[in-house]
């Protein structure tokens, strides 16, 4: 196991977007085998994901959100988060965490509740007091 100072929090960068998209990807296929069609699955490639990122981190300042990447100086990029303002109208909830992903063999060592936490913080600069977990799962 690793050491919480091995591991880095971040701000992602457009130089992560293809990181991030390995990311997506690798994390769908450990998680979701069994679960999702595996025509979604075989759907899945890191261009097209690195696509979808490369638009959501340009967007960015527009979307008030940010990705913080979590990564190890062996390992690179090992998983993201993604989180800001609020996207579906709530009428309760400003916030939201959109997505948090971490490779297979680095998941239960604390990254993921350290990616929620810089989420939380960024989502308490933008002066929001609540916020919510949002998972949207398209099927075809």
């Amino acid at each position: 196991m690793r050491r919480d100072h091995d591991i880095i929090i971040r701000e992602a960068s457009a130089a992560d977007e293809r990181g991030i998209a390995r990311i997506h990807v690798d994390a769908w296929h450990t998680t979701y085998a069994g679960i999702m069609p595996d025509s979604v699955l075989k759907a899945l490639s890191y261009d097209k994901s690195e696509k979808q990122r490369r638009k959501f981190i340009k967007l960015h300042p527009n979307l008030g959100s940010k990705t913080f990447v979590a990564e190890t100086e062996h390992d690179g990029i090992v998983g993201f988060a993604g989180g800001g303002h609020e996207q579906g109208g709530h009428a309760v909830y400003k916030g939201e965490l959109y997505a948090i992903y971490i490779l297979e063999a680095f998941q239960r060592m604390g990254i993921g509740t350290m990616l929620v936490h810089r989420v939380v913080d960024y989502i308490k600069s933008l002066g929001l007091e609540n916020m919510r977990l949002v998972k949207t799962l398209r099927l075809a």
